[in-house]
């Protein structure tokens, strides 16, 4: 039987050492106070436009948001909102037809429903638009679950009409005006005129509206979603001699205006490990992401078999696409936050890895990151944070300025200018050498203080690693970022060519398509060298060498990337020796 057209990858590593042990893109998990819960398809791209879009990030203990950070660090984020159980959005009503909208109970013995499916609310029907015997109508909810519009948990909206547009406008509680504009301009067919429906302002206001989203209430047979709606006012409608009328709650709309009731719904109750579970599946859209974090989520659960099961959840799934890293913070705190604020010394680090391990198991595409960091917040108190944020916006600054097969620790791209050391005891100094090993050896990647060259004492993550237990290459996080850097720029590229020819002559145009590619990763000191075998060279299957004919005549094409790594350096030795003859001093290398 055939299978679909694809492009699969096989590594082998061959970079097996004896040493101790131990791009710009991230997805977040986080709560917010508005947003879209499943759609993380609007890059965020500055704190600003996360603002606008998802106002603030949820932080339990008050210290600064991961989310803040990671942008000032340097991230671009896809942002996926957490709800709890019970979310609803709000929705319009006409005053004698408002009612409260009650979230669906499950049946005893029924599946607990995450965040990912709430249920849709029962919207009115207030708009109706009738051409002929065929009538549609549609009513309004809030485009967010429980997100603030003005300063109550009430709104209103004004409809009205002008010449020939209906309006609408968005009045918060204390009268505010948060938005308007035209819903839709149109006239009905006369002895003179053809009928004209401005069916692109009717999807501009779904589209655009900051608030308000248009839900089909009463449907034909052939008009059951928004775009057959339009598309039924494009084709049947528009420059036809068909008629149209539009009513709202039954009337005519005028100049006076009519004043709709507006609630903003609910976030739902307190999002348990299985609404942060299912919420991780839309991240499998966006192949541009390189790390995915949930943020403070070990403040978010209290209990720690929860934490685990979340992390086991995410680090399933990572190990199974192989197309991001999946980053664990380990606890700031011995407790729950909410019970004590007793950091974490190295026998608590390593115990909680260690026990993390146990439940998710060890992978190179999962790495720890501890020892917490002190901030300035807003109030300007130094206070004990999270580190994810900022582990993400180094991550992300690194891969767009250097690239992601470069190293994010370190004093040249691993400094937190803006923290105050680590709350946990700092490890950074020459004398506690043996407690850093420690840490390396246990997968920890570790927040600490350290003296950098001309710029004094700087805070800054030390130990760049994967979690994976075999000593290859893939053990530092920069080579398992090079990996997925050369598979998600290979796949379009090779992805491309499925369905052409499959003969040398497509073959040497794909090898002479990722060449350059190839070459730059010469040249950015990503590898040392590399060699294409795809028998990009050969004129007749005679000459194939990793192919055979069989296969090609099947459809099928092979090609082998072989390449030298570069890792990150680990260690220097310094041979500093005193000159017995002439009893002066002189440094030279050790292997000289």
């Amino acid at each position: 039987m055939p299978n679909s057209p694809s492009v699969n990858f096989e590594f082998k590593n061959d970079n097996v050492l004896q040493t101790t042990p131990m791009l710009g893109v991230s997805c977040v998990l986080a709560r917010t106070t508005k947003g879209p819960y499943d759609d993380p398809s609007e890059l965020i791209q500055s704190f600003s436009q996360f603002q606008r879009v998802f106002g603030s990030e949820i932080v339990p203990d008050g210290s600064v948001s991961n989310i803040e950070k990671a942008f000032n660090g340097g991230s671009k984020l896809r942002v996926i909102r957490v709800l709890g159980k019970g979310a609803t959005k709000g929705v319009v009503s006409a005053p004698s037809k408002a009612k409260s909208v009650v979230p669906k109970v499950a049946e005893e013995g029924s599946p607990v429903v995450a965040s990912a499916t709430p249920e849709e609310p029962t919207a009115s029907t207030l708009f109706k638009f009738t051409s002929g015997s065929v009538a549609v109508g549609f009513g309004l909810v809030t485009k967010g679950y429980g997100d603030p519009i003005g300063s109550a948990d009430t709104f209103s909206v004004n409809i009205y009409k002008q010449a020939n547009t209906v309006y609408y406008q968005v009045i918060s509680a204390n009268g505010q005006v948060l938005e308007q504009g035209p819903v839709v301009t149109y006239k009905t067919a006369d002895d003179n005129n053809d009928t004209s429906v401005d069916y692109l302002a009717l999807s501009a206001f779904a589209k655009n509206s900051e608030y308000l989203a248009p839900v089909l209430t009463e449907k034909t047979e052939n008009i059951k979603s928004w775009n057959n709606f339009i598309k039924w006012l494009t084709d049947d409608v528009d420059g036809t001699r068909n008629p149209i009328d539009i009513k709202l709650n039954g009337a005519a709309i005028t100049a006076d205006g009519v004043k709709l009731n507006g609630t903003i719904g609910s976030a739902g109750s307190t999002p348990t490990a299985d609404e942060w579970i299912a919420s991780l599946e839309f991240v499998k859209d966006y192949v541009d992401v390189y790390q995915i974090f949930c943020s403070h989520i070990d403040q978010h659960l209290e209990a720690s078999a929860d934490v685990l099961k979340v992390h086991k959840a995410a680090v399933d799934m990572v190990k199974e696409l192989q197309e991001y890293t999946y980053y664990i913070e380990v606890p700031k705190y011995t407790t729950h936050y909410t019970q004590g604020d007793q950091p974490r010394d190295l026998k608590s680090i390593i115990t909680w890895i260690q026990t993390c391990l146990g439940t998710v198991g060890n992978s190179k595409y999962v790495a720890y990151f501890g020892g917490g960091i002190k901030y300035y917040n807003a109030d300007g108190n130094l206070v004990d944070s999270d580190v994810l944020g900022t582990i993400a916006g180094l991550g992300d600054a690194s891969a767009s300025q250097f690239g992601p097969w470069k190293s994010f620790a370190g004093m040249n791209r691993g400094i937190i200018y803006d923290g105050n050391g680590p709350v946990c005891p700092n490890y950074g100094s020459p004398s506690r050498t043996k407690e850093l090993n420690e840490l390396a050896q246990n997968y920890a990647n570790i927040i600490c203080i350290k003296d950098v060259p001309n710029q004094g004492k700087q805070t800054l993550l030390w130990h760049c690693f994967s979690s994976q237990v075999k000593q290859d290459s893939e053990r530092f996080l920069a080579i398992v970022r090079l990996n997925l850097y050369l598979k998600k720029n290979l796949r379009p590229i090779l992805e491309k060519y499925l369905e052409e020819p499959n003969i040398w002559n497509t073959w040497n145009k794909i090898y002479l398509e990722v060449k350059p590619m190839l070459d730059n990763l010469v040249d950015e000191d990503a590898m040392s060298e590399y060699t294409w075998m795809g028998d990009q060279d050969a004129n007749s299957y005679n000459d194939l060498s990793v192919n055979n004919e069989a296969d090609v005549r099947q459809g099928k094409y092979k090609a082998i990337l072989k390449f030298k790594d570069i890792v990150p350096m680990q260690e220097i030795t310094m041979g500093i020796y005193i000159d017995q003859a002439s009893k002066s001093v002189s440094v030279q290398d050790v292997n000289e």
